[in-house]
């Protein structure tokens, strides 16, 4: 990433047995990922578990719900009006 000049990356990993359940550990490597890449100034999008027929975050929801506000607060403080912004 950084030889590439990548400012944002997603991970993904599969999970053999088929469990799209997030582990203790997924979660662990997430927030490890996020530190990272929040000191190297770079975007962590999202990390991702699949399996043969699934697809899964490892975000909390309740930091995804977090990432939407603080996305939020950055448009209403650059004076963009409330009606043009997505949700």
């Amino acid at each position: 990433m950084l030889l590439t000049g990548s400012y944002s990356f997603i991970t993904v990993h599969n999970h053999p047995n088929n469990n799209p359940q997030k582990s203790d550990a997924d979660i662990q490597s997430d927030a490890y990922l996020k530190q990272i890449a929040d000191l190297l100034n770079i975007t962590y999008r999202e990390g991702l578990v699949i399996t043969k027929k699934q697809v899964e975050t490892i975000e909390d929801p309740a930091m995804k719900k977090v990432r939407q506000l603080d996305k939020l607060v950055d448009e209403l403080a650059k004076g963009k009006p409330i009606e043009k912004i997505k949700r």
